[in-house]
């Protein structure tokens, strides 16, 4: 069960990983193998500490990736690959957590009321 402020950072997570990964995708297909500036790198690798902090290890798509590497610039089909991923571990955390309640969609609160609404999961089932 997640508490008020840990899905507030989810759904937080996965808007952000969603933005980056449509703007990386349009950058990847003009562009695939140019490489991202420090300045993007920095933003692009908050958003995989605040989702690493939520997957924990053993849900992190890559084990020993955590980051990009400022010194290795990542090319935007790199960053796009990596924020797809990151999209699937974060929407799976989210389907862990979610029931369905009266047709709608809703946080698991552990109570018979839910009262956290949520959209339906987007391609996993949720048990």
């Amino acid at each position: 069960m997640l508490e008020d402020k840990d899905i507030d950072l989810l759904e937080s997570n996965i808007g952000k990983l969603d933005a980056l990964h449509e703007e990386m995708s349009i950058l990847a297909k003009k562009l695939p193998n140019d490489g991202i500036n420090e300045f993007k790198l920095g933003f692009i690798n908050s958003i995989l500490a605040s989702c690493n902090q939520q997957l924990t290890e053993t849900r992190l798509p890559f084990g020993s990736f955590t980051e990009f590497n400022i010194e290795l610039l990542p090319t935007m089909s790199d960053v796009t690959f990596i924020a797809a991923q990151y999209i699937n571990a974060m929407e799976g955390l989210r389907c862990e957590h979610i029931i369905q309640w009266h047709s709608r969609w809703f946080y698991d609160n552990g109570t018979d009321k839910p009262k956290r609404q949520t959209y339906p999961p987007r391609k996993f089932s949720t048990k």
